[in-house]
């Protein structure tokens, strides 16, 4: 007898309880309130913190730190030329479409490619020519950026 008086009390508040509760499948209008606590609970759009470096012309992504030890620059009145290293944790077929995207954003025009395995990318414009090299290491990825000026 006092099973069935427990199970019978647990069923009613079992009722109760889900009696006001709404239906899922009942499409329910949006509040004023709602919208606005789902338009602050959205994130801002991303920052492009990229930037370019010592060639202001090749875009290189935030993600990367330049290495000024392995790091040369040659310049002088008419021209810059040299190799800048930079070192990631990216990923380097996500690095490798950036430059594909990006250096012709630059006016760069792509010669050349190679993808998996090795990445390189060889790019010219009218007066210089640029290598770009990715290697991805066991904790990080390696990007060389070469540049040098055209030949007469």
């Amino acid at each position: 007898m006092f099973k069935k008086i427990l199970l019978l009390s647990g069923l009613l508040v079992f009722f109760t309880s889900c009696s006001g509760m709404q239906n899922p499948f009942t499409p329910q209008p949006a509040t004023s309130t709602d919208i606005s606590v789902q338009e602050s609970q959205s994130e801002p759009p991303p920052q492009d913190d990229n930037a370019y470096f010592d060639f202001d012309d090749i875009l290189i992504p935030s993600d990367l730190t330049l290495d000024r030890d392995s790091s040369i620059i040659f310049q002088t009145s008419r021209i810059k030329a040299g190799k800048l290293e930079f070192r990631g944790r990216v990923d380097p077929v996500s690095l490798f479409n950036f430059f594909i995207v990006n250096l012709p954003k630059d006016n760069w025009s792509i010669k050349g490619q190679f993808k998996y395995g090795h990445f390189l990318i060889i790019a010219e414009k009218a007066s210089k020519f640029t290598v770009l090299k990715i290697t991805e290491g066991n904790l990080r990825t390696t990007l060389q950026v070469w540049v040098t000026p055209r030949l007469p």
